[in-house]
């Protein structure tokens, strides 16, 4: 290395000290501390973002009346906390039981037996669809006995059913039917007490003249 010597000025080359190796070592520390720490806290925050999740999934699970959610929740955390499978699996399997009920509660196509599975389920997602049932049934039954009686009994029971116009319709014209046919005998009875009371006429015999 080239230097300028202070008092004379002339240019002396001197030998370059050498770096200590001292200072890399420890600068390389650090940096391998700095990046075991980060990795360190970076993984700290996901299993602690995993942990919230599943929390949050497993609560949702528990809380649904779907066997699918409840399915994906085991399909998805299979490290969750065994209590937490468990119960995912209980409930899972409580609900594919009412779900085998509710498809013979189906085919047997019985309103008794639709009424019993919601009383025993209130808050079971079927429960719509026998209401529906129930209605289709009723309206049914309504139609093919076809009297004022039975359309008022549906009308009675499904003031939102699926038939109600139509039911009403059919319960009115009975009515305007019976009231027009109660008219008539009413008139018809009146017409022959008339005849009845009306004096006949007397022949009188032949004179022979």
């Amino acid at each position: 290395m080239i230097v300028k010597c202070p008092d004379c000025g002339r240019e002396i080359e001197v030998e370059e000290p050498k770096r200590s190796r001292k200072g890399w070592w420890i600068a390389l520390i650090i940096v391998l501390l700095l990046g075991v720490g980060a990795g360190g806290a970076g993984y700290f925050f996901y299993e602690q973002t995993q942990g919230q999740s599943e929390q949050y999934a497993y609560e949702n699970a528990i809380q649904s009346n779907e066997p699918a959610v409840l399915q994906n929740f085991l399909d998805i955390y299979v490290t969750a906390p065994q209590a937490h499978c468990e119960t995912v699996t209980d409930r899972l399997e409580k609900l594919k039981k009412i779900e085998a009920e509710w498809m013979n509660v189906i085919r047997s196509k019985s309103k008794t037996a639709l009424l019993k599975y919601m009383k025993l389920y209130p808050q079971n997602v079927h429960n719509i669809e026998a209401r529906l049932i129930i209605d289709s049934l009723d309206w049914e039954l309504a139609a093919n006995v076809n009297t004022i009686a039975s359309y008022k009994n549906y009308l009675d029971n499904h003031s939102d059913g699926l038939y109600l116009d139509v039911a009403k319709h059919l319960y009115e014209s009975l009515i305007d039917e019976a009231k027009k046919q109660a008219a008539q005998q009413k008139a018809d009875s009146m017409n022959a007490a008339m005849q009845q009371q009306e004096p006949q006429a007397i022949e009188l015999p032949s004179s022979g003249l």
